[in-house]
């Protein structure tokens, strides 16, 4: 991704040095690799956050689309405007969620894995892409974190999907004998070029999860994460392929993942434009 915030645009994980052995010494050269692993934790620490918040998002989604099937249907799809503001030594993010209720996207025709989020998404991108001063989080979202500032800048999106890699929700619903027969999806696009995919299914076991990343979940200082995790290129995210194949759906989400970095970079040129608005930089 081309368009990204000058701060998290310092280093993207080319060829960067993934360890430092020990405090570098005197030296510029030694002090340039020290910086270079703290933007990379920084990079860390911002996907660990991203994951975390986007699969509490998705396990709330569950649990309300679950229990309101009946009295107030929702739809099977949430989204997350992430955003980073300052806190200590790295950022705290923070989120400005949507949600859909089930009668806002009625489909008539056939059921096809992807098509139906991928065409919410582009949906939500056309009406932003129209305007040219837009703050998502309150003029979109239908609900913001506590804590949220101001100043807060948009690092990505999170998507949660409790459509299954062979049906959807509706049919879910029918063959579901509770909230732990529902495997959903949560997909994030980082303003820095990370695409992930964190899924849980049957097919890695009952309640197990297994994230796909195109970046670095762990590096040198930083915590790790508590779930297993794949590095699978983002060409091969982006690959159109067939449900089930090999034990990592790769390529699965093609057409969600192509729709959210376009809606990514549509939502960051809208920040961008807000906080120049407002006199700060970019």
């Amino acid at each position: 991704m081309n368009a990204v915030h000058e701060w998290a645009r310092q280093g993207q994980g080319q060829g960067r040095r993934t360890t430092v052995q020990q405090q570098p010494s005197a030296g510029r050269e030694g002090y340039d690799a020290y910086d270079a692993s703290a933007d990379l934790r920084q990079e860390v620490h911002r996907r660990q956050e991203a994951v975390d918040r986007c699969r509490s998002m998705h396990i709330r989604h569950v649990d309300h689309a679950w229990s309101q099937r009946h009295s107030d249907p929702l739809g099977p799809y949430a989204l997350a405007f992430l955003y980073e503001q300052p806190r200590g030594r790295f950022t705290e993010l923070k989120a400005a969620t949507r949600l859909w209720l089930a009668e806002e996207r009625r489909q008539r025709r056939a059921w096809v894995p992807g098509e139906q989020l991928a065409a919410l998404l582009a949906k939500v991108n056309k009406a932003l892409a129209s305007t040219a001063s837009f703050d998502v989080r309150y003029e979109f979202a239908d609900n913001v974190d506590d804590g949220m500032r101001p100043d807060a800048r948009f690092v990505g999106l999170g998507v949660s999907s409790l459509d299954s890699a062979t049906a959807s929700w509706d049919d879910v619903q029918q063959t579901a004998g509770g909230v732990g027969d529902i495997f959903g999806t949560a997909m994030i696009c980082l303003v820095d070029g990370t695409l992930m995919v964190v899924e849980q299914g049957a097919r890695f076991g009952i309640h197990d999860m297994v994230i796909q990343s195109s970046m670095p979940l762990i590096a040198l200082g930083s915590e790790g994460m508590l779930y297993p995790s794949l590095h699978v290129p983002a060409e091969t995210l982006l690959a159109q392929g067939p449900p089930g194949e090999a034990t990592a759906r790769h390529g699965c989400h093609a057409r969600e993942l192509y729709a959210m970095w376009a809606l990514n970079e549509t939502v960051w040129r809208l920040d961008n434009a807000r906080i120049v608005a407002a006199g700060g930089p970019v």
